[in-house]
């Protein structure tokens, strides 16, 4: 009596989904640094905005950006995107 179908089989021996596995662990890893990140930038531009009525501009840029890379993690996280995020593509630019 034969366990998994031959087609099954072959897709668990499959280097591609193991590799795939790996980056997904990676990426959950980076995703939560990003949103450990994204709180920082936040709590600094709430007080740069208390004291001075104004946001930082780079950190604008730069939190436009890393919510863009977010955004491409999740895309590849749920198999929504084959394209993995940085750093194996570009960083996502953050000009608004």
């Amino acid at each position: 009596m034969e366990i998994l179908p031959e087609n099954v089989r072959n897709n668990v021996k499959s280097k591609d989904h193991w590799t795939r596995g790996f980056y997904l662990v990676l990426f959950f890893f980076i995703l939560y640094s990003v949103i450990f990140l994204l709180f920082f930038i936040g709590i600094f531009q709430f007080v740069t905005n208390l004291f001075f009525n104004k946001s930082n501009k780079h950190l604008l840029t730069f939190g436009h950006s890393l919510s863009l890379y977010y955004h491409d993690m999740i895309q590849y996280i749920s198999y929504n995107s084959a394209r993995k995020p940085f750093p194996f593509s570009p960083w996502p630019h953050g000009d608004k």
